[in-house]
């Protein structure tokens, strides 16, 4: 979802990449409502009806394709910061804003803390520019590095909840013009993937028992 002007009323769940972009009002800028700001938060949605017991160990997959912004070194570093929300919450005063409708307008409503978010490791932007503008981004080149965060209390809380699905906000803790791209579901596999995109770039969780 984009908070800018123009992106406000868009909803991308059909997007190749996965975008992220804080806009420092809130810890992973989900509480900027108006002005110029150009924050992006994700959000993905994984299944939990495969779980027969609440997992030991569950860890979110995200494969890094790139950044946005030239001028920015490539040994800058950021940090994914991961979130579980409702659908049933949400910004526009609703109670139904699901992944494939849901616009910054109208998205899951939250509030991050640095006790209620997940964080990955410290990661450079590296050398991958993703230039900004319309268009899918089809042919991308595509960093590949497995960004993984620990979300085991997150699936935990779910399975005990009994929760079918596990809706999550993925957004980055920031940095002058870090806007970062990760692949989609959309973007790993189909006829209109990405270019260098595979299937197991997608995505995923993975769980121990």
């Amino acid at each position: 979802m984009g908070a800018w002007t123009g992106d406000q009323t868009k909803n991308n769940s059909s997007d190749l990449t996965l975008i992220t972009r804080n806009t420092g009002v809130g810890l992973m800028g989900e509480q900027y409502t108006t002005g110029s700001g150009d924050g992006k938060i994700s959000y993905i949605q994984f299944p939990l009806n495969s779980l027969t017991r609440a997992p030991s160990q569950a860890t979110l997959h995200l494969t890094y394709v790139g950044h946005r912004y030239s001028s920015v070194p490539s040994t800058d570093t950021d940090q994914l910061l991961v979130q579980p929300v409702t659908d049933t919450t949400c910004t526009g005063g609703g109670t139904s804003c699901p992944v494939n409708t849901m616009t910054w307008q109208n998205r899951p409503s939250f509030t991050a803390t640095t006790s209620s978010v997940a964080k990955s490791a410290t990661f450079n932007l590296g050398s991958t520019v993703i230039a900004e503008g319309g268009g899918t981004h089809q042919g991308n080149a595509v960093d590949g590095r497995d960004i993984t965060v620990d979300i085991t209390s997150f699936v935990q809380n779910a399975y005990t909840a009994g929760q079918s699905t596990l809706l999550l906000a993925v957004g980055n803790a920031g940095g002058t013009n870090h806007e970062l791209r990760f692949v989609s579901s959309e973007g790993a596999t189909g006829s209109g993937k990405l270019t260098n995109g595979t299937a197991e770039m997608a995505p995923g969780v993975t769980v121990t028992p």
